[in-house]
């Protein structure tokens, strides 16, 4: 709920700063990539709490950095009955297919025996998600192979996970080289807020009230007619009024070429939240990002 009551705030300043009459999270760009696009490129992954890695350098980014040579391994060591790694694509995609690229072993390769793909909207509770497909269904003759998953409709999601069960799987390991989600009329490709205070240095909280921060954010534009973006930053106080904004046009860079957005803002004493928007143009006040949100 705040970081709704967060995003109208700042959607509110921004409707009185430029003068337009609405605000929407669905853009209404036509010019976008005339190819699928792989939305799940190093974008977050997420596993159970009680689950872990079988070593650091094996983790959930391993599956999402465009190699088939690294791969990612979890252990089946918690005690949930859903063992799985979640991405979250940091947008909500109209997904034409999905790439699963399998260890090039057969002893790797029997981890994913009965594992499911599944998919939502929202970020629900895995075995809440929508299943996709179940990759004792679809497998390859040899090992080491890509399992490609065609949707027999676009289906728009945001969050893509594969997901070991229990019993069906009964080691309930998942290890894979290499995952994509492909994702069709594409204008933007997302990536995640970054926070920088003074110091260059990452933050999750706002912890430094009165230092400068850098709020910034990766887009690929694929989107031709596209000549500006703006991105808008804000602080809170205890009381959820804001105390400083700053709103920045940003130009994006060359078509298919991933560009940092940033800005820069000076957090004022007693500031307990820190938010950020970022929009289509100026003279199209689109929302194509989920809002930041970073609490003191």
């Amino acid at each position: 709920m705040k970081k709704i009551i967060s995003l109208f705030l700042l959607a509110a300043m921004l409707v009185s700063i430029i003068n337009v009459s609405s605000i929407s999270i669905v853009s209404a760009d036509t010019t976008v990539s005339p190819v699928p696009v792989n939305v799940a490129l190093n974008k977050p992954v997420y596993k159970p709490d009680d689950h872990t890695y079988y070593s650091e350098s094996l983790n959930g980014s391993k599956m999402v950095d465009g190699s088939t040579d690294s791969f990612v391994y979890l252990n089946a060591d918690g005690s949930t009955t859903f063992n799985y790694l979640k991405i979250d694509l940091l947008n909500y995609y109209n997904i034409s297919s999905i790439g699963l690229y399998e260890r090039p072993t057969n002893w790797d390769r029997s981890f994913l025996d009965g594992a499911e793909i599944a998919g939502s909207i929202e970020n629900e509770p895995v075995e809440e998600m929508t299943l996709i497909k179940n990759l004792s269904t679809n497998r390859n003759s040899s090992a080491g192979k890509l399992i490609t998953i065609d949707m027999p409709e676009m289906t728009k999601y945001r969050y893509i996970a594969i997901r070991a069960v229990r019993p069906i799987n009964t080691s309930a390991v998942l290890c894979l080289a290499e995952f994509k989600v492909f994702a069709t009329n594409v204008s933007e490709n997302i990536g995640a807020w970054t926070v920088m205070d003074s110091t260059n240095t990452s933050v999750k909280n706002i912890s430094n009230a009165g230092g400068a921060y850098s709020v910034s954010i990766p887009v690929t534009n694929y989107n031709t007619a596209r000549t500006d973006y703006v991105l808008i930053a804000g602080t809170y106080d205890t009381d959820g009024m804001m105390t400083e904004i700053v709103c920045a046009k940003v130009l994006p860079g060359a078509i298919g070429t991933e560009t940092i957005l940033s800005t820069s803002i000076v957090v004022p004493p007693g500031t307990k939240k820190l938010s950020a928007v970022l929009i289509e143009s100026l003279n199209n006040a689109l929302m194509i990002a989920d809002s930041l949100n970073l609490a003191q």
